[in-house]
Parts: structure tokens; sequence; C-alpha cells
């Protein structure tokens, strides 16, 4: 299927912006929750572990890609 460049730009356009959305949502996301005082007082004294903070946030990171995205974007 051969697509006209100018649906290729807006396509290619559409795809680089929704990137920046999921991303900034994701930073978003981890903003708000770590230093929430419902989730402090939930982790204790593990909160101050910077490598389950790190954690945490791949966890919250690695949740807005699915196997679907892969499939996509996988070369012909």
């Amino acid at each position: 299927m051969v697509l006209p460049p100018k649906v290729y730009t807006w396509l290619c356009g559409l795809f680089a912006s929704l990137g920046s959305i999921i991303f900034g949502y994701d930073l978003g996301v981890i903003a708000g929750v770590l230093p929430a005082p419902d989730f402090i007082a939930t982790m204790g004294p593990r909160y101050h572990d910077p490598s389950l903070q790190g954690l945490i946030a791949s966890i919250f990171g690695t949740s807005t890609h699915s196997p679907r995205d892969d499939i996509i974007t996988q070369p012909t």
C-alpha cells in the first residue's frame, strides 16, 4: 500500500506527537504518585530507597507500552 507523501507526512507527525503525549502523561503520573502522602505512608521506610523509586517509575513507564507496539513498529 503506497501512501501519498502528504498523508505519510501527517501520519509521521501524528505518531511523533502521540509519543510525546504519552511520555508527558507518564511523567505527570509519576510526578504525582511518588510525592503523594498516601504513597509515602503505604511504602513506609522503604520510600527513601532510590532503587525502589526507580523500579516504581520503570513499572509506570512500561505499563504505557504493550506488545502490540512492538508488532506495529517492526520493520517489514
